[in-house]
């Protein structure tokens, strides 16, 4: 199994052609033990692989079991895994296996380009409006424990977690200047526009929030899943969410290297951001996750067919059109 981790670790991926995220190559991992154990009742290893040449036993396995997007999820372990080796052995099952994610592929795009609410996405729906005043609520309490009057090493517990959840609330929902994206502002370092000026390539091949003269700021996303697409993306911080980023930053006798921390002070990352979201939102009775959050967002910012109308906020959200008007819900 490690050689495998290892093995992923250390290759590009042929799509991008950049080197994995250690979070993706340890979901790669867990994914394909999960399946070795399933079906084999073993660990994954150089000596317990040629179940994958089981192509059918596999892909009936795991779309019995599984929801089209784990489905593919685990399609894509198996592939990345395959690819990696080069073993002529595999060779007709990565083919079969190419077959059945485009196939299933094709499945979730036809459920999803109807600009129809899926019953779960309906269950968990609610407006821009009741999102944003949960980002209120939050304000509210840190004014009325003076929060902002405090410098953070002297926060409590309760003042820490409650400052954290106002800003990533802010972080989505503060309107057209700064739609909602992916889960891109962890791990995100924080520097000044002098010392951005200064990195090299490989070091803009990172998420920052860039501060410059008179606290004007901007995010420049170059760690995201269509930067091979869109290239680095800088987004100037709109004054909404200008104002919010000023008052946090505020209890800070610096700027903080990161801009989101966990409870126990370690640099937050797309995964914990990710799980903290629905918990952010949770007083709205519903389970608002990161994409149910751009489905929101479009349904109510994008109309018609003109695409000057949504390449703008496309190009803000780092996806494409045709993603958009997936997203685009009524």
């Amino acid at each position: 199994m490690e050689q495998y981790k290892k093995l992923l670790t250390e290759t590009v991926n042929v799509n991008t052609g950049r080197g994995r995220k250690p979070a993706t190559v340890r979901n790669y991992i867990y994914m394909l033990n999960r399946l070795s154990q399933h079906l084999t009742h073993k660990d994954i290893g150089p000596d317990n692989l040629s179940f994958l040449l089981n192509t059918e036993e596999v892909l009936q396995f795991i779309t019995v079991t599984h929801n089209p997007k784990t489905v593919r999820n685990y399609i894509t372990s198996i592939m990345a895994l395959l690819i990696v080796l080069d073993d002529p052995e595999y060779k007709n099952a990565l083919q079969e296996y190419q077959v059945g994610i485009n196939t299933i592929t094709t499945e979730i795009n036809t459920q999803e380009n109807p600009q129809e609410k899926t019953p779960k996405q309906l269950e968990n729906w609610t407006s821009i409006k009741k999102l944003q005043a949960i980002t209120s609520g939050y304000l509210k309490w840190l004014k009325a424990h003076n929060v902002f009057d405090k410098e953070y090493s002297d926060l409590l517990p309760i003042e820490r977690k409650t400052l954290r959840m106002w800003l990533i609330s802010a972080l989505y929902t503060s309107g057209p200047d700064n739609p909602p994206v992916r889960a891109n502002y962890a791990p995100m370092k924080i520097i000044t526009d002098s010392k951005y000026t200064k990195l090299s390539d490989e070091e803009r091949k990172q998420n920052y929030l860039v501060i410059g003269i008179k606290n004007k700021k901007f995010f420049s996303f170059g760690d995201f899943k269509n930067v091979h697409h869109h290239g680095i993306t800088t987004i100037v911080v709109g004054r909404k969410l200008n104002i919010v980023l000023n008052k946090y930053l505020s209890v800070f006798p610096f700027p903080p290297q990161y801009l989101l921390y966990t409870q126990t002070g370690s640099a937050m990352d797309s995964a914990g951001l990710s799980a903290i979201v629905p918990k952010v939102f949770e007083a709205t009775g519903k389970h608002i996750g990161i994409n149910q959050l751009r489905h929101i967002f479009i349904s109510e910012n994008i109309e018609g067919d003109y695409i000057s109308t949504k390449q703008p906020i496309a190009d803000k959200m780092m996806h494409n059109i045709s993603m958009q008007d997936n997203y685009r819900m009524k």
